[in-house]
């Protein structure tokens, strides 16, 4: 499976950042790091983005590379969602959104989030 791929939903594009289960704050970057040319190539703020971190684990290193990746997006995104916000996951979520200054919602599932 993709990481990062594009999904229709409801005849929109929605671009998925999947983090899910991820545990390797390297891995985790290196899927951020994939997503970049595709969110680049995006108009400004035309792009729906959802992030997927359902089981995903954060340490120091992922916590900053997923706040830098957001704050980077922010000029292309339209629209942004995240799944699996939970637990200290909540924190790094806010700081998120304080650092971007974006209005992000945070749902339980993947098809919350597409809806």
């Amino acid at each position: 499976m993709d990481r990062v791929r594009f999904i229709e939903h409801k005849g929109r594009q929605v671009l998925m950042a999947d983090l899910s289960g991820l545990r390797d704050p390297d891995e985790m970057i290196a899927v951020m790091e994939a997503s970049r040319p595709v969110i680049d190539g995006q108009p400004p703020k035309s792009l729906l983005l959802l992030t997927n971190c359902i089981d995903t684990h954060y340490e120091a290193k992922g916590a900053e590379a997923i706040k830098q990746w957001s704050k980077q997006n922010t000029p292309f995104v339209k629209a942004s969602v995240v799944t699996g916000v939970v637990g200290l996951k909540r924190i790094l979520f806010q700081a998120v959104i304080k650092l971007t200054g974006r209005n992000i919602a945070a749902l339980d599932t993947v098809d919350q989030a597409l809806d």
